[in-house]
């Protein structure tokens, strides 16, 4: 209602014995059960304009059961936002961390025009995020969601696809 984005954090498949939940799609999954997995998740609620992934470092790992899963979320109109996790991390993130995961953050806005940058809602996370939100734009961030970014970026390439005009 704010016009905020929201992901549907999708169970998919870890490496190691971890278990996802019920309905988390597989890699050893056949293409029709990998669809069914799929449908059935997204339809537990709607409202969502894109997916991530809740464990999934097997699942990411998989080529072909990763094309599958983006060219059925393209066709629903979806992105796929890759968390990055792995099910071997045991450390807790701490100020001092989530300040040099932003600087990071900064430093590749700076270079590439953009950066998607994910967190936990931990204490400690909050803590240090909450002022970082604030004063980005101070100093030259301009804060976006995902939908609007893909929406501008989508202006751009069609912008310049265009063909060009001889004077």
């Amino acid at each position: 209602a704010q016009g905020h984005d929201v992901l549907l954090h999708l169970p998919m498949e870890p490496s190691g014995g971890a278990d996802p939940g019920p309905g988390a799609p597989k890699s050893s999954m056949e293409a029709s059960e990998l669809f069914a997995a799929l449908g059935d998740n997204l339809a537990r609620f709607e409202g969502y304009s894109g997916v991530n992934n809740h464990m999934g470092s097997k699942l990411t790992r998989d080529d072909q059961a990763m094309k599958r899963i983006l060219a059925f979320l393209d066709n629903r109109g979806l992105y796929f936002l890759d968390s990055l996790t792995t099910g071997e991390s045991k450390a807790r993130i701490a100020e001092d961390a989530v300040r040099r995961q932003l600087a990071l953050a900064e430093r590749i806005a700076a270079e590439t025009g953009y950066v998607i940058a994910i967190a936990h809602p931990r204490a400690d996370t909050l803590a240090v995020i909450g002022p970082w939100l604030t004063s980005a734009p101070a100093r030259g961030f301009r804060l976006e969601t995902l939908t609007g970014m893909r929406a501008e970026r989508a202006g751009a390439y069609a912008q310049n696809a265009a063909p060009a005009r001889l004077r």
